[in-house]
């Protein structure tokens, strides 16, 4: 039999997939309590262990990001100690090129006192 226009219910009356979904719930809840609590605990503890999970994969990559900041920051006092000793062997090399230029043009003009 066809329904006609005025029994078939209006688009305010209908449920939507997820309400037809919850009120089945329901009802199964009514007919088999155990079951259902069952499945509630099963379903928490689920919930439990991704909760579990995803902190312990927050604090992994704030752990990681921690180390990364401490090794960039050690990279950046070992290239400054680095620059730091550089600079410390060019300033002994100028002085002792300056003393060498200094004995050279000591015994050069020795040299030509000499000569003289």
């Amino acid at each position: 039999m066809a329904k006609t226009k005025e029994q078939q219910p209006s688009k305010k009356d209908k449920l939507t997939d997820s309400e037809k979904k919850k009120l089945k719930q329901q009802n199964k809840a009514k007919a088999n309590p155990k079951k259902s609590q069952e499945k509630q605990e099963k379903n928490q503890g689920r919930r439990d262990k991704r909760e579990a999970d995803e902190k312990r994969e927050k604090d992994f990559a704030d752990e990681r990001k921690l180390l990364k900041e401490k090794e960039a920051l050690d990279m950046k006092k070992k290239k400054e100690k680095e620059a730091l000793e550089m600079k410390k062997k060019k300033e002994q090399m100028n002085v002792a090129l300056k003393e060498s230029e200094e004995k050279i043009a000591k015994a050069t003009e020795d040299t030509e006192e000499k000569m003289a």
